[in-house]
């Protein structure tokens, strides 16, 4: 048995995928018209996939809208406003005070070129001194995740596009 397929005794085709059965095929043609139509329907639907937008809130916290979904960076995670029983009921995100919290698309350099770590105002970093090695600061108790998560990692290339 092949990764990628095999031909039957039979004569008919079987596809594998990571070593497991698929399906099989009576003939090469129609193998081929089956994966040239789920090439398509892979590119109909990767077309279908929101790009982020980055926004920002009426409390100036940086978010991203993906789809119908708002998230805002907080604490090292995102924040999503709006699924409490007040916010529901009213059918958009509130603060506090019954106010709608308002949101809008980021403003060329309203947030610089980058949203940059605070420590670099606090420290006086230009862009160009260097690399940003600060390490993550973990409380236990306060901080999400494992002491570990906070380690520099490489950070990968894109994925290949498949255009």
């Amino acid at each position: 048995m092949s990764e990628t397929g095999a031909i039957h005794r039979t004569g008919k085709i079987e596809l594998y995928l990571d070593g497991e059965f698929v399906r099989r095929f009576d003939t090469e043609k129609d193998m081929i018209e089956t994966l040239l139509n789920a090439e398509k329907e892979i590119a109909r639907l990767k077309a279908q996939i929101p790009e982020p937008q980055w926004i920002v809130n009426d409390l100036g916290e940086l978010g991203v809208k993906v789809d119908a979904r708002f998230f805002f960076l907080y604490k090292g995670r995102s924040l999503e406003y709006g699924d409490d029983d007040e916010s529901v009921e009213y059918g958009s995100a509130l603060h506090d005070d019954g106010t709608p919290m308002m949101y809008r698309m980021v403003g060329k350099r309203e947030f610089g070129e980058t949203c940059l770590p605070e420590i670099y105002w606090k420290k006086g970093y230009n862009r160009g001194d260097g690399k940003y090695t600060e390490p993550l600061v973990y409380t236990e108790g306060l901080s999400d995740g494992k002491p570990e998560d906070g380690d520099w990692r490489t950070l990968p290339t894109p994925p290949e596009s498949e255009d």
